[in-house]
């Protein structure tokens, strides 16, 4: 509907990861930094490999999520390892 924007809410996406570094996130340095972050969290659930997003698609789907959505924050679950298993 028009008008909502999804503030005041956060939208879990459970993917490949997100590269948060990204201008569409906001200024952020790390996960909810600084404030003006919208990746609130991003938890790497598979075997962590130091990767923000080893495949792109997380990156694509929460950017997906921040024009719809633009002022929900993001808590973004990687559970997929670099192979995409």
């Amino acid at each position: 509907p028009i008008g909502r924007t999804g503030s005041g809410t956060t939208v879990a996406v459970v993917d490949t990861g997100v590269n948060y570094t990204l201008p569409a996130f906001g200024p952020c340095t790390g996960p909810g930094v600084p404030a003006e972050c919208r990746v609130a969290a991003s938890v790497d659930l598979a075997a962590n490999d130091n990767a923000l997003d080893d495949l792109g698609h997380g990156t694509n789907v929460a950017g997906i999520v921040s024009g719809v959505a633009p002022d929900a924050k993001l808590a973004v679950l990687d559970i997929f390892n670099a192979d995409g298993t």
